[in-house]
């Protein structure tokens, strides 16, 4: 799995703006990608720091989404005049299971994300860059 990850921060009152140009610009991309398993934007509405998150099946999936989905990302930041640091991850270990019973196998310090999947739930305990 690939995780691809846009950090920004911004001013507070513009999430709302910048969330909803989000849902019309690059939502439809993501929707038409395939290997693109989900995606997420996470916002702190005090601090303006703005966080947007794809799951990919793999590095060949992201690779060909990338000719629709670049010109999108940048339509959507060239509005605001924002610039995020992107950043792209590969999953160092990936499982199926209950992630509570993975929690428990993989310690009480470690930092888990599940992601909920119909065919179950994909773990992601740990990753490393991967440069492309």
């Amino acid at each position: 799995m690939i995780v691809r990850m846009a950090s920004v921060r911004v001013a507070p009152e513009r999430i709302d703006e910048i969330v909803g140009r989000y849902r019309q610009i690059v939502r439809p991309v993501h929707q038409r990608s395939a290997g693109l398993r989900n995606h997420y934007v996470l916002v702190d509405r005090t601090s303006g720091q703005m966080r947007l998150i794809g799951l990919w099946d793999s590095r060949e999936a992201l690779e060909a989404a990338l000719p629709t989905l670049e010109p999108a990302r940048e339509r959507l930041w060239e509005e605001f005049g924002e610039d995020p640091t992107l950043e792209a991850r590969r999953g160092a270990r990936e499982c199926g299971g209950d992630s509570q019973q993975h929690q428990a196998q993989t310690g009480t310090g470690r930092r888990i994300t599940t992601d909920e999947r119909p065919q179950g739930r994909c773990v992601l305990d740990s990753v490393f860059s991967a440069q492309f």
